[in-house]
């Protein structure tokens, strides 16, 4: 009676500590699946918004080029 006692008592720790721990590792893996997710947005934002800027700085430099393209023209060439 003994050993069924003192195997059942090991039993019941064994298992409280198997579910403790699948608990505590699903509360981890969807914390820090949530806390990824915002990171991985928050940079995918930065670098939408660094790329957009990169497009709008290139497309003003072709802009201001063509700009003194046709000035040029303008002032070279005579219009009737």
């Amino acid at each position: 009676m003994i050993k069924k006692l003192s195997t059942q008592i090991v039993l019941g720790i064994a298992g409280c500590s198997i579910v403790l721990a699948i608990v505590i590792g699903v509360i981890s893996m969807i914390k820090s699946t949530a806390i990824i997710s915002n990171e991985v947005y928050g940079k995918l934002q930065n670098i939408a918004f660094s790329k957009g800027n990169e497009f709008s700085i290139e497309t003003s430099k072709i802009e201001n080029t063509v700009d003194q393209v046709s000035e040029m023209m303008n002032t070279s060439l005579p219009l009737k």
